[in-house]
């Protein structure tokens, strides 16, 4: 009404008419219960708001029967009935709109209403007995849904509303807030500590370190003027989402890849719109290889084990012609982090060292000759595939266990043959190629022993796997 858009009293009943009759979504559903009951970073364990009667059924708490030494005036018996429904949202609250299969689930437990925290929580014998005869009856009727038994009930969220003024307490030994309860009563509901006092939790540098950071956009948004949050949707990008299913064009990957450079996709699998991305949180498979366009901004979590390590990923950003890009660099405790922490310009600055090509290695070696020796059997074994008759490019070779089967076209007792049979082939083909680095006592031993050494690595490879049943040649 005040912008403008509504402007006469019918049109916003209207409104009112259509949205009371609208079923929200349930992702918004969840995102209520989570910002009510979240034990960590909902309103209450941050100080910013709690859960309260409401205004019609205030009166009746204060008529409540007096529990003396607990209770005893009207705003002491309200804080005591508040303090037993903030222990509710422990267990998640009901709102009509909800799934019903909710119900008795982790998003929402069924209670009996006797609470052992509160119990703990009240100072004698005798107050927990007249809570729980007179006082429980009374708020199970006000607040509760009885789903079937004593034991399962829910709280209604229909009486309950937000508290957002009023002063709060801080427990130093298990950090929780919590509304400050009457002079008697005067220790942490949680944890039943003493060490609890009165905090302000604006004001409070020990409060804000520990959960400013999770205040701070709410306290922005409720301030006159406020300050809107700014969203951002982040996805994950990493070797595991490297690999596309089948029926899918791209891998998690590629695609969190293009909704990062805001390449419109179309609708997903369930017809739901796909956002862009805002952040990737990568591993090093951005390090090298991957361009992902007109990217500003990288940051680092840890310093990168090296300089060449730190300006390939530093240099995701800026380029495209970018004038300007930023990176941050997070340093841990670990002497690595703190050592460049100290002297960053070792990291940024200075030539980077050449790699070196190790050709003298002999394991690498005998590692190829393995990898070449397959290739070439199975480059004259395999038979003609047509494609529609083996779609999966990556089973075309069989499986281990088949490659242990005599009869299968490619087996194990076949390649051995193979290879004795073409040995003298093979060892000059191979010392046509290896390098001229490696020692030559060695050099010669690799190639006397062609045939030995690569059926014992392949013996061992199969026997190391040949467990695994679904395990494939290629692999």
């Amino acid at each position: 009404m005040r912008r403008g858009t509504l402007t006469t009293d019918l049109q916003a009943l209207e409104l009112l008419t259509e949205m009371r009759t609208l079923s929200p979504q349930v992702a918004l559903l969840r995102g209520i219960r989570d910002v009510i009951c979240d034990k960590y970073i909902g309103l209450h364990p941050l100080a910013l708001a709690s859960v309260r009667e409401r205004g019609a059924h205030t009166a009746s708490l204060q008529a409540l029967p007096t529990i003396i030494g607990v209770a005893e005036t009207d705003d002491d018996k309200l804080r005591v009935a508040r303090a037993w429904i903030s222990l509710w949202l422990r267990k998640g609250l009901w709102l009509s709109r909800m799934p019903t299969d909710w119900i008795g689930s982790k998003k929402l437990q069924l209670a009996s209403g006797k609470f052992d925290a509160f119990a703990r929580w009240l100072p004698t014998p005798a107050s927990r007995t007249a809570f729980e005869k007179l006082w429980l009856p009374p708020l199970l009727s006000l607040f509760a849904q009885p789903m079937g038994g004593p034991a399962k009930q829910m709280v209604k969220g229909s009486e309950l509303c937000l508290e957002l003024v009023g002063d709060w307490q801080y427990c130093r030994l298990c950090r929780a807030v919590q509304r400050t309860a009457p002079t008697s009563l005067c220790r942490c509901l949680s944890c039943g500590s003493d060490e609890i006092g009165t905090i302000d939790p604006n004001g409070d540098a020990v409060f804000a370190a520990r959960k400013g950071f999770y205040r701070q956009t709410t306290v922005e948004a409720i301030a006159i003027p406020p300050i809107a949050p700014l969203a951002l949707i982040a996805a994950e990008h990493t070797a595991q989402l490297g690999a596309a299913q089948e029926g899918d064009i791209y891998s998690k990957a590629e695609e969190h890849e293009l909704l990062f450079q805001d390449v419109d996709l179309g609708p997903d699998d369930k017809g739901q719109e796909r956002p862009a991305i805002d952040v990737l949180s990568c591993t090093t498979t951005m390090e090298v290889g991957i361009d992902i366009g007109a990217l500003s901004g990288v940051a680092l979590r840890n310093m990168p084990p090296a300089r060449a390590n730190y300006q390939q990923r530093a240099g995701r950003a800026g380029r495209r012609g970018n004038a300007i890009a930023t990176v941050i660099a997070l340093a841990g405790a670990d002497s690595h982090d703190a050592h460049f922490y100290s002297a960053p310009e070792k990291m940024v600055r200075g030539a980077v060292l050449d790699p070196v090509l190790v050709l003298s290695n002999d394991d690498i070696a005998r590692r190829h000759i393995t990898a070449y020796l397959l290739q070439r059997y199975l480059g004259e074994r395999l038979p003609a595939i047509r494609p529609e008759d083996q779609p999966h490019l990556f089973e075309v070779l069989g499986t281990v266990q088949g490659f242990l089967d005599e009869k299968a076209v490619l087996n194990r007792k076949d390649f051995g043959n193979w290879l004795e049979t073409n040995e003298r082939q093979l060892q000059a083909d191979v010392d046509g190629w290896l390098p001229a680095e490696l020692d030559g006592v060695v050099r010669a031993e690799i190639i006397i022993s062609l045939v030995t050494n690569t059926l014992e690595s392949i013996d061992y490879a199969l026997t190391t796997d040949r467990s695994q049943e679904e395990g494939t040649v290629d692999d």
